[in-house]
């Protein structure tokens, strides 16, 4: 798993709790604990808000709650929503296609490759929070 997908699951495990519960916990706070740059546990947090999967309260008392149940989230909507590319090869990625996938010559190596993409999103949108975390 790519270093920075680990990053956003670490900051969800420990730091989130359960749908609506409040848990007074400021970036720094979860960026020092998790060993993550604070600068992107704030990307990472306003992602989720500006998405509409995480809620958060400025403050002394604020902090930031899931306003979705876990068995709801898919690991494909967290990576979706913080990178858009989700691709494990790019060449299979939008318009980055393979110059050697022709419509006259199609590359093997291309194919195989977008049918394994293929796998991978399925695996992550079947997987959710609730089963990765154990809650």
């Amino acid at each position: 798993m790519p270093n920075a997908i680990n990053n956003r699951m670490r900051i969800r495990n420990k730091n989130f709790p359960c749908t609506g519960q409040w848990r007074p916990a400021r970036n720094q706070k979860i960026a020092i604990e998790e060993n993550i740059p604070v600068d992107f546990t704030y990307k990472i947090i306003d992602k989720l808000t500006r998405a509409r999967l995480l809620d958060s309260q400025v403050g002394r008392t604020g902090g930031v709650r899931i306003l979705r149940p876990l068995d709801e989230i898919s690991l494909y909507d967290i990576i979706n929503i913080i990178d858009q590319n989700r691709h494990v090869f790019r060449c299979v990625h939008g318009d980055n296609n393979c110059k050697l996938n022709t419509g006259t010559r199609p590359c093997m190596i291309h194919q195989e490759l977008k049918r394994i993409q293929n796998i991978v999103e399925d695996e992550l949108k079947r997987k959710t929070l609730k089963e990765v975390l154990g809650e």
